[in-house]
């Protein structure tokens, strides 16, 4: 829109002081729009990938702590979920929304892996539907991954996050070194490190983020990211290009050298307590025909 307005500015001038006919200077400019948006629409180079997987306990911990019961952990979420796998080039920009006219999501190609996409790749914002995280995973990182065979198309996109979810699990590394959620411990930044890079990537450097907790100052391990080549091999992960979502609040940042909490779920997780609300309100519903015997009243004071 900025570029069409000042091209738009240009035209005005550049017709008056040449004789050229407006309508045949509205045409170019139009054209030469088009260009420059299909342009950086298509430029999906990339040189190798970040593999991100977050912690949903952390997670909807700071993010209540802004607005209340504003995130909620699905019932069979695993313990360490996936974020993304983002093309990334080597100066740490990123290609996104490539390919976007031939490109669009299509939920309905995922549903032979959707059972497992909800357990491990999950949306945890009720205000939101089941598959709008992997739309914009798919919109902004998927359709600039398909020079690579193995990424090309929804399926293949999404089935090798997957894959790397397995064989990257989190929560495998971190108790091999007696890294476990609790309420009384407390660690370092290069526990964490060591415990990831020891288990996976033969000491290449990796990211560790953390979110803050706004009423005690906390800070919680939330995030870790894997950088891998076109291989799926692990590489070094380089300083430049840190990403963090752009989001109001909360957000991931750099963790501190120490006292950093991983805090466990607690036991009436969001997931668990959605499902019993649910329970106890077809419950209810079922109840009504027998109010006239009481029994109705006698239920509501039981549950």
């Amino acid at each position: 829109d900025l570029l069409i307005a000042s091209l738009s500015i240009l035209r005005v001038q550049f017709c008056c002081e040449h004789s050229i006919p407006m309508s045949l200077m509205s045409s170019i400019i139009l054209f030469a729009a088009t260009i420059v948006e299909m342009s950086a629409d298509e430029d999906d180079h990339f040189d190798y990938f970040v593999f991100a997987q977050v912690y949903p306990t952390a997670i909807c911990q700071a993010d209540n702590d802004f607005t209340p019961d504003s995130c909620v952990i699905p019932n069979g979420t695993t313990h360490w979920t996936i974020h993304g796998l983002w093309p990334t080039r080597q100066d740490g920009s990123y290609p996104q929304f490539c390919h976007r006219r031939e490109s669009k999501f299509h939920p309905s190609e995922l549903s032979p892996i959707e059972d497992i996409l909800t357990s491990q790749w999950p949306n945890l914002f009720p205000h939101k539907s089941k598959s709008s995280i992997w739309k914009h995973e798919w919109d902004k990182h998927g359709t600039c991954a398909a020079s690579l065979p193995a990424t090309q198309g929804e399926m293949n996109f999404f089935s090798k996050a997957l894959k790397l979810h397995q064989k990257y699990s989190i929560a495998d590394a971190l108790q091999r070194s007696g890294i476990i959620p609790s309420n009384e411990n407390t660690y370092q930044l290069n526990q964490i490190d060591k415990a990831v890079e020891s288990a996976f990537t033969n000491g290449r450097t990796i990211k560790v983020h953390c979110l803050k907790d706004k009423k005690t100052g906390e800070y919680f391990l939330a995030d870790i990211r894997i950088c891998i080549d076109k291989d799926f091999k692990p590489i070094h992960c380089r300083g430049k290009g840190n990403r963090y979502p752009r989001a109001a609040k909360p957000t991931y940042q750099s963790c501190p050298s120490e006292n950093i909490r991983y805090i466990p779920a607690a036991s009436g997780a969001s997931g668990a307590k959605s499902s019993v609300h649910g329970a106890l309100s077809s419950l209810v519903h079922l109840l009504k025909p027998l109010k006239f015997l009481g029994i109705y009243f006698i239920a509501l004071l039981v549950f």
